[in-house]
């Protein structure tokens, strides 16, 4: 019991696990201001959380959690990297973590939307190009609409004309 004392733990039950003083109570106070759908104020609480040396059990969903609300910010500007990476070191600072189980398919996710999103951009590139393309097809496709109708009109003259033998 003393050791648990000098340690800075508690005994107390939170959920499923032992309580560290500071720290849980700073995810506790995120989670209930995110609950409350006040994401920036919870942010900040996660930030305070993730920014000190980890605590398995605390830091892990803090950094899944801040993740997931960077994430949302991030699809608007199409900058997804700051979520990636806390997901990241989730799964390698936390591998057993049931938090880095759920962010395996997310961070999969992401990748993927982050490669779509490089495509768009690098099509998006092409367009000008084929858009001048596109029109000198027109132009030329005129031109031999006219030169049709052109050798249609000169084939009625040949016509017309008698036929010599």
């Amino acid at each position: 019991m003393m050791f648990l004392i000098l340690s800075g733990c508690a005994t107390g039950r939170e959920g499923s696990g032992v309580l560290h003083h500071g720290r849980d109570s700073s995810l506790a106070q995120a989670v209930k201001l995110y609950d409350e759908g006040k994401e920036h104020e919870a942010e900040k609480w996660l930030r305070e959380v993730v920014s000190k040396e980890g605590v398995a059990g605390v830091t892990d969903e803090a950094l899944f959690r801040l993740s997931l609300i960077q994430l949302k910010a991030g699809i608007v500007r199409e900058d997804m990297e700051q979520s990636l990476k806390r997901l990241e070191t989730l799964q390698r600072d936390y591998p057993s973590s049931p938090w880095t189980r759920l962010s395996v398919p997310l961070v999969a996710v992401i990748k993927e939307a982050q490669r779509q999103n490089r495509e768009i951009r690098a099509l998006g590139r092409e367009i000008p190009g084929l858009k001048g393309h596109n029109l000198s097809l027109i132009k030329e496709n005129k031109e031999l609409r006219k030169t049709i109708e052109q050798l249609k009109h000169l084939d009625m003259e040949l016509e017309k004309k008698p036929r010599r033998r």
